[in-house]
């Protein structure tokens, strides 16, 4: 394999996918775009996604830092990131037409995230993520908090991120693991992406979908999986009212991953 790719240590790499991340961050440069905004110095950097604040009407902040040194190309990072959303008042109010526009989500939280990156070989990465959220409010979460059996505070999740290069100019990820381990239902969580880049550009398209075992399979003649999260947010009382079990076991969610990065 080209020598071309092995340790992965060039600028403008992915972040990775909405919940499984890469071990990249801009290091002494900036990285702007629909995904992220961030600046970052050698082992450190902070940032925001306008892609939250646009359409989930979400306040957030994310600091990542290195955990000691790297081995081998293998690194260990830690991030840790806020979210608030907009006030209810502001998103209630019927004469703030632009933020009714968007889909309503009311969410206060906390999340934490080790991330352990590994070569495995020269145009193969893997990433390592183990993250566990702390919501004081989630009445309209976004979508990877999902309606769960117990109703518990935390929310513990274990996936994995294959970076794979192709070229020197394009890539895929894979995405697969589980979150709500703290559940009865935990959810499978895999997906894909392509990512195109350039010295400056970097351009991102794919999917994931989050499901319980019986929301994945299913009779393909009769299916009666559905997205149960998406009809609470509709709810005015969202996840604040009683959770019905049954819908809960055939929960079943698709999203787009989608990044477009400028790096500078």
């Amino acid at each position: 394999m080209s020598s071309t790719f092995a340790g992965f240590h060039e600028s403008n790499r992915p972040f990775g996918h909405n919940l499984s991340h890469t071990d990249y961050f801009p290091e002494n440069s900036c990285s702007v775009g629909l995904q992220v905004v961030a600046c970052g110095k050698k082992r450190w950097a902070i940032g925001t996604s306008p892609f939250l604040i646009s359409i989930y009407n979400m306040n957030n902040i994310y600091f990542l830092t290195r955990l000691g040194r790297e081995i081998n190309g293998n690194k260990k990072t830690l991030q840790v990131a806020y979210f608030n959303t907009f006030s209810e008042e502001d998103i209630d109010n019927p004469n703030n037409s632009s933020r009714r526009l968007n889909s309503k989500y009311q969410q206060h939280s906390v999340m934490a995230y080790y991330i352990y990156s590994q070569n495995v070989r020269d145009n193969y990465r893997l990433h390592w993520n183990t993250s566990v959220s702390y919501f004081f409010d989630d009445k309209q979460p976004f979508s990877l908090r999902r309606p769960t059996y117990h109703k518990r505070k935390y929310q513990l999740n274990f996936t994995t991120l294959h970076e794979v290069k192709m070229t020197e100019f394009m890539g895929i990820q894979g995405e697969l693991g589980m979150i709500h381990l703290e559940d009865r239902y935990p959810r499978v969580h895999t997906g894909a992406s392509l990512f195109f880049k350039s010295k400056h550009w970097l351009f991102q398209l794919g999917f994931t979908l989050t499901s319980t075992p019986d929301g994945l399979f299913v009779n393909p003649v009769e299916p009666n999986r559905f997205d149960y999260q998406q009809e609470l947010r509709l709810n005015k009382n969202g996840y604040n009212d009683p959770f019905d079990k049954n819908k809960i076991k055939e929960d079943f969610s698709m999203h787009p991953e989608i990044a477009i990065q400028y790096h500078f």
